[in-house]
């Protein structure tokens, strides 16, 4: 314990250093651009649900690779929480697509599948997939969960879910400024 009061008593100027610095690296990762990494994201129409309520979900595709013309995967959900009833797609995906499935083979689990002729025949790289309806069978908030991802361009090749995407990096300016204050901080300190 003595240490640990000599530490403050007898040194403050390295713990306020430390404060500074680690203020400094909280916002500079804060303040860091970063990139969506959830290719499909599921939005309910509310927050909660009674007993026999009925659940609509909206399915949507982010960022998906401009490359993919086919795509297919599982949505997992509570089966004690959630009965499925149907899956709507979007006109945007219908209207472009030659395939378009969603059936539940399993409890618990509907398994989505749709494909195009060609990558450009792909709503957009952004684009709404349709809409899940369930009934609620218990009293509680809903999640959804994606399971077994398959993506392929026109040729059945495998490709990334992703197209191009910025990686999470520190503001520039920050970093700058950060290292500016740790040079300071140790001319001071030699002097």
């Amino acid at each position: 314990m003595k240490n640990l009061m000599a530490i403050f008593t007898t040194k403050p100027v390295k713990s306020i250093k430390s404060v500074a610095t680690g203020a400094l690296l909280f916002l500079s990762f804060a303040l860091s651009t970063t990139a969506n990494a959830n290719l499909i994201t599921f939005t309910p129409d509310q927050a909660s649900y009674g007993t026999g309520d009925s659940v609509l979900v909206d399915v949507m595709i982010n960022n998906i690779n401009p490359e993919a013309a086919e795509f297919g995967f599982d949505i997992s959900f509570d089966d004690a929480a959630l009965s499925f009833d149907e899956f709507t797609f979007d006109n945007s995906v219908l209207s472009s697509a030659i395939f378009a499935d969603a059936s539940q083979f399993m409890s618990g689990s509907i398994t989505v599948f749709s494909t195009w002729l060609d990558a450009i025949d792909v709503p957009g790289s952004n684009f709404s997939l349709g809409q899940m309806r369930f009934s609620a069978l218990t009293e509680q908030a809903v999640s959804f969960g994606v399971d077994d991802l398959y993506l392929a361009d026109n040729n059945y090749n495998s490709v990334s879910a992703h197209g191009p995407v910025a990686v999470s990096a520190p503001n520039s300016a920050l970093l700058i400024l950060l290292a500016c204050g740790f040079f300071s901080l140790r001319k001071k300190r030699n002097s």
